[in-house]
């Protein structure tokens, strides 16, 4: 999104970008953004997946956009990919300051939440609420046809929705000789390499990556990301003696272009339940730049719900090959 308000602000409107600096997950490349950017923080670290502290960091989070907004007095507010309790605030704000309100559909949160907690009074709860604050937006951004298609099924106004398919950024992210500095600086050697770049949740399939480690071990499995996921592949492979599974923290947002670059092949997750309401984005965001063709993986490959205490599935990677020259 960063793209997007660098572009705005080349049209000629004024630009304010806001972050939670507090929350774990990758950020761009703000130093030399040419956008006003605001760090939002909460008191405490985002705890994604404690309910009770996430509820009052999304709160908090949400009320200071919202405080930001109202000083600003901007006329548009882009919301995007933004939970439920953190999109209500800046929402009410922009309604009572008269800006225009445009949410940016990246997911369908009620499906998220049903995935991990079932379709309970909680998926029904989230389900009422994502309608009611997707109904008092002026447009409806989706990112793809099906979330188009669930704004409607929300109720809200044909005429409000518009398809606006993620974009890769290819400025941002130039191409790099698969041996490069990050790689060598990571000591790995030349042996074939499947990377994983980015947060890694429950709806993102984890266990694919140690099914992949176990089915092809003459090759290195790269996960470079942090999230519940990425603890239990760590210890996942630790317990199942993967020797050739690598757990890597955020890296530094300029080296993105070299992680990349180092694989033969960029892995993109997502559960078969979770298609239905997410786009795993990364996918057009790093498949182009890097010098490498990519086609999706046929629905057979796809796992379903996981949980840390389940049992692993049947391999998705149990008749997989690799072939290298």
């Amino acid at each position: 999104m960063l793209d997007l308000a660098a572009a705005l602000q080349r049209a000629g409107h004024g630009v304010t970008y806001q972050y939670c600096d507090t929350n774990l997950s990758p950020h761009g490349d703000f130093e030399n953004a040419p956008v006003t950017v605001e760090a939002i923080s909460t008191r405490t670290p985002f705890e994604k997946y404690k309910v009770g502290k996430r509820i009052l960091s999304e709160l908090e989070y949400g009320w200071g956009s919202a405080r930001t907004l109202r000083k600003r007095r901007g006329e548009v507010s882009i919301l995007n990919n933004l939970p439920l309790l953190l999109l209500a605030p800046p929402l009410i704000v922009a309604r009572l300051t008269g800006a225009r309100r445009v949410i940016w559909l990246q997911d369908i949160q009620f499906g998220l939440v049903a995935g991990v907690a079932g379709d309970g009074i909680a998926a029904r709860a989230a389900r009422w609420v994502e309608g009611f604050l997707l109904r008092r937006a002026d447009t409806v951004i989706a990112i793809s046809d099906e979330l188009a298609t669930a704004a409607r099924e929300f109720g809200v106004r044909d005429d409000r929705i518009h398809v606006i398919e993620n974009w890769a950024p290819i400025d941002g992210v130039p191409t790099h000789a698969r041996d490069n500095d990050w790689i060598r600086a990571m000591g790995l050697g030349e042996r074939p390499r499947f990377v994983y770049s980015g947060t890694l949740a429950r709806k993102h399939s984890p266990e694919s990556l140690t099914e992949l480690a176990a089915a092809v071990p003459g090759a290195d499995i790269v996960l470079v990301g942090e999230g519940v996921g990425a603890d239990w592949v760590r210890t996942e492979a630790a317990d199942r003696e993967l020797a050739n599974v690598h757990v890597l923290a955020f890296q530094d947002h300029r080296d993105l272009p070299l992680v990349l670059a180092s694989a033969d092949v960029l892995v993109a997750l997502l559960t078969r339940d979770a298609a239905s309401h997410s786009v795993p984005s990364k996918v057009s965001a790093t498949s182009a730049p890097v010098g490498r063709s990519w086609r999706p993986s046929p629905p057979t490959t796809q796992q379903p719900g996981w949980s840390p205490n389940a049992p692993a599935p049947a391999s998705p990677w149990s008749r997989a090959t690799w072939t290298h020259s």
